[in-house]
This record gives C-alpha cells, sequence and structure tokens, in this order.
C-alpha cells in the first residue's frame, strides 16, 4: 500500500495531526504507465524500419533505434531537434520537405529520397508519413516509417546496367531479344535490335511489326507462336521480312517457353538474328558450286 502524509498545523495542546490518503491505486497506474511505455519503446527500437516524429520544420522529435542507425547517428541526443531534411540529399529535400508540410495539413503520402548520413554514407530511404493528433485532435507531429531502399536501389541500378549492356551487345550482334512475363500479363518487351531488323521506328506496334512479316510467311510464324504458348513446343525457324523501304530481309527466331505445375505459361523468352548476309553467302557459295560441278562434269 502506498500512503501520503498531508501535514497540518500544530494545535493549541502542542500534539500535530496529520491526513493519510492512501494513493496506492495511483502509484500502480504510473507504473502501469512507465512499463507500457518501456514495453513500446522495446517495440519500436525492435522493428527494423526507421519510426520518427517530425515537427512542423522537419525538427527530429522522436526516434526508434533503426533510424538512428540509417543516419550514423550513436545515440538520440545526436539528432535531438534537428532538421532531418538537413542530411536529404539537396535534389529531394524538397520533395521531403513537402511531403511533411502536407502532413500537417491532415494528409497522408510517401516519397523516396536520398540521404548522407552524419558520418557520410549515404542511403536510399522511403518514407510513408501521416498526422499525428493529440486528445483534442490536433496535428502534434508527422509520424512516418522509413524503410532503407538502399539494397534495392543498387540492384535495380545493375539490372538497368546489364539491360543497356545487352543492349549494346545485342545491336553488335545484330540480335534482338523477346520476353514476355505471361503470368502477369505484362506487355512484351522487345529490344531495339528487333525493330531494326524489321526497319520500322521502336514505337511500332505488336501488329504492325506483324505485318512486316512476309505474307508467305505469316501463317507459318502464328502456327509456331501458338504451338509454343499451348503446348510448349520451342521456335526455330527462319521467315522472311518486308521493310517499309522495300527491302527484303531474312531472320531467323528461336524462342522457348517456361509452365508452372499446372501447366500455365510463366515467360515467353526468345531471339531474332538478322541472316540476310549469311542467306546470300550461302546462295553465292551453292552458285559456285553448281559452276564448278558443270566445269567438272
Amino acid at each position: 500500500m502506498w500512503l501520503r502524509n498531508i501535514p497540518s498545523a500544530a494545535t493549541e495542546d502542542g500534539t500535530y495531526r496529520g491526513l493519510l490518503i492512501d494513493i496506492t491505486a495511483r502509484r500502480t497506474a504510473e507504473s502501469s504507465l512507465v512499463e507500457a511505455e518501456n514495453h513500446l519503446r522495446g517495440i519500436l527500437d525492435a522493428a527494423p524500419d526507421c519510426i520518427k516524429l517530425l515537427g512542423p520544420d522537419t525538427s527530429i522529435l522522436a526516434m526508434n533505434a533503426a533510424g538512428l542507425r540509417m543516419i550514423d547517428a550513436e545515440s538520440f541526443e545526436d539528432v535531438d531537434g534537428k532538421r532531418a531534411s538537413g542530411i536529404v540529399s539537396e535534389p529531394y529535400r524538397r520533395d521531403f520537405c513537402e511531403l511533411h508540410r502536407k502532413v500537417f495539413e491532415g494528409q497522408a503520402g510517401a516519397c523516396a529520397y536520398e540521404i548522407r548520413g552524419l558520418l557520410g554514407s549515404v542511403r536510399w530511404l522511403e518514407s510513408t508519413a501521416v498526422p499525428l493528433r493529440d486528445a483534442q485532435g490536433e496535428i502534434v507531429a508527422s509520424l512516418s516509417i522509413t524503410r532503407d531502399m538502399t539494397a534495392s536501389r543498387q540492384m535495380e541500378e545493375n539490372l538497368r546496367r546489364t539491360h543497356e549492356h545487352l543492349t549494346q551487345a545485342s545491336g553488335i550482334a545484330a540480335i534482338g531479344y523477346i520476353y514476355n512475363d505471361m503470368a502477369s500479363s505484362r506487355s512484351t518487351e522487345l529490344s531495339p535490335e528487333i525493330f531494326r531488323i524489321h526497319g520500322v521506328p521502336t514505337d511500332t506496334s505488336r501488329e504492325e511489326l506483324f505485318r512486316a512479316i512476309h505474307p508467305e510467311d505469316r501463317a507459318r510464324v502464328e502456327s509456331a507462336i501458338s504451338s509454343l504458348q499451348r503446348e510448349g513446343t520451342p521456335i526455330d525457324l527462319t521467315y522472311r521480312i518486308n521493310r517499309p523501304d522495300g527491302e527484303t530481309r531474312v531472320a531467323h527466331v528461336r524462342a522457348m517457353a517456361e509452365f508452372d505445375k499446372e501447366g500455365q505459361p510463366l515467360t515467353l523468352q526468345g531471339s531474332i538474328k538478322d541472316i540476310t548476309e549469311e542467306k546470300q553467302r550461302e546462295l553465292e557459295l551453292t552458285q559456285y558450286r553448281d559452276k564448278l560441278e558443270v566445269l567438272v562434269a
């Protein structure tokens, strides 16, 4: 039991009287509140993402352990009251401040940005922010969850560079590639070299691209594509192309499809190579051979 003594002044006979108040319930409530706050702090500090409270000027009011690690801070005292916008790289600072300005107007939002930490480390972060209101409904802070996207951004950059190198290599080799993620119904990806082989702009539709196939070869190409999609039969065929400039080219296409356990198509990928010069050399070699056979007959 917790008691509080409230003393009174001495009486005429020299004795003292006081008032004892039972404050056990209040102390228990205070203890429970402290325990709950510590429990919440433990949960927040165990979270892998940054959880923080910002003021209207992006001043840092609170931040969990993951957030402190993201910005190279050893303790909250290193950033207490400082503006988070100060570590946001210049090209992204305006969008970052605008996000939190809108939050204090009662809106939720998100943005991605680059930061330079207190020790100079560069990271890519993505924040989602919402208003935090008090008991009267007034907005007192911007509550945001921030995720470190550095690794995924680096992966995206590596994929972009790989894609560029593949595009350059396919252009040098005069080979175009096709990729279609049929499981997600995404549109077919065609490399620029395919359009060059067909002699059309890169914004040409698939229908117009197909019409560039020689009329006598279209049915054969359609049948091969259908068999690939339905039965998984790989494509390996040669067809002619009627370019808009009047030139006829010869292309060789190879393609295969991947299916799931239920037999549903997942992806389609393939390559197209311009073999016009190869066919021309084969024709010239055949003609030369025929002439030699006549001479030695």
